[in-house]
């Protein structure tokens, strides 16, 4: 079992279960509260959260060790949910003796439910290891202390010990994720006084760099899931504690990247999660791609470039030229990512930036919420945290084409066009353009509009931390007055749009740029902000489709969801506001944000409003220019053309005007201008000889096996010494066991050296329903 482990095959249900079984009964064995000893001149290291990132584990292990009783771990909590792996990541159950295991927030049944762990369980194992593992995590430990001088937790102190966070005020305050109550600097130095100890160490925040000192040093946050949920940008780190100092030596991490040579439909793309009522996964339906359109998304060894055993694929002939055929359209096919796949450079799956799931810790007051809806905003701001595909976005990208500001998928064009914005996030798609002053320089902007001028650590250039505007703006007392309210709604805003719509690529910051717009909450309602937005969307998606990048931003949940209503809804549900504009998504004009101008070209996607699609003009060929470079231009100045085609943006609506032409004709005008493959076809026969080929020595093991079983099975064993009994018996046992046979019902689970070297000669009783569940799993 051991070596079908390290060799990176699928363990057995049965072996599983053993091994959850038996974790269960040495956990009950241990206290809330365990102590540490560390002898002088030994080590020991403290991770944070991983969350389900099993790569990122190994490379904690690959950086400082694995684990031994010469090289101990304490895992302080959440090593379950969000990430893909979270079952694989128990693998430190196996090792006890020399890991230490804290109970996170997401140890728990409520939070496996709506996080992933829940549903990874059943789909990998079953529902009763749903069961099991709930129990096995109300077993571990809540808190560790190293030699009488460190206390480990996984949130912070009492007041809800999973959850509370550390706050820059004394005393203790609202929790910033309205759970329990966070503590101040007087909170943290007193629990120390009180009990003899020197320093706090807890998880549960995810920090830029993998980790915060906080309290007067007092105080450390260490977080060790990089690039959480593949979109964060945070880096990873774990603590080196040495006996007798215990001075913390604290190692950051980047995420691991894993490259993604092996190309396959679109339909192996897993992780499509229902979003609620009105909002489904995936904007393009998957019908829409097919063999020959194929996208960079699975892990595996395999390389793109031909069939693994060097064999000619059958489709070469047919694919030499990949198109376009006639360049007139997609004019700058030499820079696109789809000519650098062709040549077998794969770049992997693009690092995507968004950061709503932070949106939530945000308390905001009545008289701030209709202040963010006078702005705007108020739809936006209740819309839901989603997880990002990135291996799905990754592949819409690489089918992206910054000529026409469309996709060129197998059956045609398809864009995201300002309906869809309107719909989906309930921005305004007419108005005043989002244009303004830009900066390079945060500390007059911030001060005047903010009353605060962020740390020079918080800034770089003309943009801000987003994690500052959190720690300062995110708690506004209901008693403030008008000055200050308005100067928190404004971070608010801020963050929101440097979180959602208009998110970069540094991960953590946003222009302070658009801050002045937020100056008169009135005035901000009027601005085109759902026109900005799909601008601000169509440059990212145009800089990510060049081959020479890496990163995409903007507003990528744009992407993901597509706006679906009730059967048969009746169209007065939606909002006045939004439907009474909604005939801009027809419109053919400019798309104007701050610097970024981009083409809205419904025209060619005709097919998206119902109506028969024609042969499109040719495209202009304009340069897209940063034009802001400079701290105080006002750009409204420099963009004379294009805000003119947005202010006869209502004299340009697409019609049915009769030019659509039979599908065959459109399909044949599009072949020649389009990008036919992105990857290199391969022919599926090697793969199909040596599937066959398996298939047939498989099946003469099996035979091989049943012979060996049928003769284990009538050996005579009398007059053997018990030695040779013990083999034939082994035998049987082996050859049954590989063919799946279930020789007899067991209502007690052995556990023995053989398996994961947990202990030696004993049993585990187990449950009425787990029995049953255990029946099922017997090879």
């Amino acid at each position: 079992m051991m070596n079908d482990f390290k060799n990176q095959k699928c363990l057995h249900k049965r072996y599983a279960f053993q091994i959850v079984l038996q974790t269960r009964e040495m956990l009950r064995a241990l206290p809330s509260l365990v102590d540490i000893n560390i002898p002088d001149g030994k080590h020991f290291t403290v991770c944070g959260d991983v969350h389900g990132q099993f790569y990122d584990l190994l490379n904690i292990f690959e950086l400082n060790g694995l684990p031994s009783e010469e090289n101990p771990y304490l895992f302080n909590g959440d090593f379950v949910d969000r990430g893909s792996f979270s079952v694989e990541y128990t693998y430190p159950f196996l090792k006890l003796s020399a890991i230490y295991l804290s109970r996170g927030n997401h140890e728990s049944k409520s939070m496996n439910k709506i996080y992933g762990f829940e549903g990874e369980v059943r789909s990998k194992l079953s529902e009763t290891f749903v069961e099991l593992f709930a129990e096995v995590f109300c077993c571990l430990p809540l808190a560790h202390v190293i030699n009488d001088k460190v206390f480990v937790v996984h949130g912070g102190l009492m007041c809800e010990l999973l959850w509370s966070d550390p706050q820059p005020y004394p005393g203790r305050g609202p929790s910033k994720r309205g759970v329990g109550l966070s503590f101040g600097v007087d909170v943290t130095e007193k629990f120390l006084l009180e009990n003899n100890l020197d320093l706090v160490v807890r998880s549960h925040e995810v920090k830029d760099e993998g980790y915060e000192i906080e309290h007067d040093g007092k105080l450390i946050t260490v977080f060790s899931a990089p690039n959480y949920c593949d979109q964060m940008g945070n880096k990873g780190a774990f603590m080196q504690f040495e006996a007798p100092e215990l001075k913390p030596n604290i190692v950051t991490f980047s995420a691991v990247v894993r490259h993604r040579r092996f190309r396959v439909s679109l339909s192996q793309i897993s992780g499509f999660h229902g979003l609620g009522i009105r909002i489904v996964v995936l904007l393009i339906p998957l019908s829409f791609f097919c063999s020959d359109f194929r996208v960079a998304v699975m892990e595996t060894g395999v390389n793109s470039s031909g069939p693994a055993d060097g064999s000619v694929s059958l489709m070469d002939q047919n694919a030499t030229n990949p198109g376009p055929i006639d360049a007139s359209v997609l004019y700058d096919q030499e820079n696109h990512v789809s000519s650098a796949v062709w040549d077998g450079q794969e770049r992997g799956v693009l690092r995507c930036h968004e950061h709503t799931s932070k949106l939530g810790e945000w308390r905001l007051t009545q008289r701030q919420i209709e202040l963010v809806e006078k702005a705007g905003f108020g739809y936006l701001r209740r819309f839901p945290s989603i997880s990002l595909d990135n291996p799905l976005i990754s592949a819409l990208v690489e089918r992206w084409r910054k000529e026409t500001n469309t996709f060129h998928l197998r059956v045609g064009e398809m864009t995201i066009t300002l309906e869809d914005v309107a719909l989906l996030l309930g921005l305004a798609i007419d108005g005043e353009p989002v244009l303004g002053v830009t900066y390079t320089s945060c500390k007059s902007v911030c001060e005047k509009f903010l009353g605060r001028v962020p740390d020079t650590g918080y800034m770089s250039g003309g943009m801000v931390k987003l994690s500052w505007l959190k720690e300062y703006f995110s708690q506004c007392p209901d008693d403030s007055p008008l000055e200050e309210i308005e100067r928190h709604t404004r971070a608010y805003l801020l963050y929101l749009v440097g979180s959602t719509i208009f998110s970069t690529t540094t991960g953590n910051k946003v222009p302070i740029m658009y801050l002045p717009l937020f100056d008169d909450f009135e005035k901000a309602g009027k601005y085109a902000w759902g026109a900005a937005a799909l601008a601000f969307l169509y440059r990212a998606l145009g800089r990510a489709s060049l081959k020479s990048q890496s990163t995409i931003s903007g507003c990528l949940t744009l992407l993901q969801v597509e706006w679906v209503p009730y059967n048969n809804l009746d169209s007065n549900l939606i909002p006045k506001s939004v439907r009474s504009i909604l005939i801009l998504g027809r419109s053919k004009t400019m798309l104007i944000c701050f610097d970024k101008a981009e083409r809205h070209l419904p025209d060619r996607c005709l097919r998206q409003i119902g109506i028969l699609q024609g042969i499109p003009k040719d495209v202009d060929h304009w340069e897209r220019k940063s034009r802001g470079v400079d701290s105080g231009i006002d750009l409204s100045g420099k963009m004379e053309s294009e805000l003119s085609e947005w202010s006869a943006r209502k004299l340009h609506i697409v019609q049915d005007d009769g030019g659509g032409v039979d599908e065959r004709e459109y399909m044949h005008w599009y072949s020649r201008i389009t990008r036919k493959f992105v990857g290199r076809p391969v022919s599926p026969l090697p793969q199909f000889q040596r599937t066959v080929k398996f298939r047939t020595k498989k099946k003469r093991m099996n035979a091989g096996l049943r012979d060996i079983a049928h003769l284990a099975d009538t050996f005579l064993t009398e007059g053997l010494d018990p030695m040779q009994i013990d083999s034939i018996t082994r035998i049987r046992s082996i050859a049954h066991d590989c063919l799946g046979d279930h020789i007899a019902d067991e209502t007690v689970i052995s556990v023995n050296s053989q398996i994961g070297d947990l202990v030696e000669d004993t049993t585990v009783v187990a449950t009425t329903s787990q029995k049953e569940d255990l029946d099922e799993m017997q090879p």
